[in-house]
């Protein structure tokens, strides 16, 4: 349960705002549930950098497919982590930070699940970063959109220590700067490339599919997972 003075103190200085105007907390949630406002708007820069013509358009597609193979593979390196590392309860449920829930929070809104690290920064960091390798200017306004819109809203909403963000972060630029090894982003982007160039119809249709996956969190997916198993649980 105990807290580093790091974490302590960003905690209560956002936890202070809370729960004093219910129009403040309510737009700051609305940012933590609600996915066009986080993914969908990361995905259009996406997509300007995808179309965006210039000299290296087919070495930055690389990287840009690449990013999303990478968005996957974090995701679950994240998931993994959460799974076998020490149990971290999160700020929302901590007794000895006395978080103040803001208003229309339900306090028990993900208790059981481990805080450390965060997988919705993983997943926006890949993306940002994996953005900024094509275009530094529209990267670097992704990675503060990422963490401003994602970070620090769910740090306000006790789902997150700031640590949780910045190993995020960490761990999500990290697999996407994996596409600098070019052996690597060859083996990985090379056969979505030429897939995309034979068969451009349906890699664009599975790209939109990963596209609004990474938009959403991969949320809907996680719900048809959870009910395929429970359906093959029940047979």
């Amino acid at each position: 349960m105990h807290t580093n003075p790091f974490d302590a103190l960003i905690l209560h200085f956002l936890n202070s705002f809370a729960h004093r105007s219910w129009a403040l907390d309510a737009f700051i949630l609305l940012f933590v549930s609600n996915d066009l406002l986080k993914g969908a708007v990361l995905m259009a820069m996406f997509w300007w950098a995808w179309v965006r013509r210039d000299a290296n358009a087919s070495e930055h597609r690389s990287v840009l497919v690449f990013g999303m193979v990478a968005c996957i593979v974090s995701v679950c390196f994240a998931r993994l982590m959460t799974l076998t590392l020490p149990f971290r309860v999160r700020p929302l449920q901590n007794p000895d930070l006395h978080f103040q829930a803001p208003y229309s929070l339900d306090p028990n809104t993900l208790a059981g699940w481990s805080s450390f690290p965060s997988d919705h920064m993983v997943l926006y960091a890949c993306v940002a970063m994996t953005i900024w390798l094509v275009n530094r200017r529209v990267g670097a306004v992704a990675m503060a959109f990422a963490i401003i819109c994602t970070g620090l809203p769910r740090i306000y909403a006790g789902f997150h220590y700031p640590t949780d963000i910045l190993a995020g972060i960490v761990i999500g630029a990290g697999f996407a700067l994996l596409s600098q090894i070019r052996i690597v982003r060859k083996a990985v982007a090379g056969p979505c490339l030429r897939w995309m160039y034979e068969h451009p119809q349906s890699f664009y249709a599975c790209m939109f599919l990963c596209t609004f996956g990474v938009a959403e969190a991969y949320g809907s997916s996680y719900v048809v997972l959870m009910d395929l198993i429970k359906i093959c649980k029940a047979l």
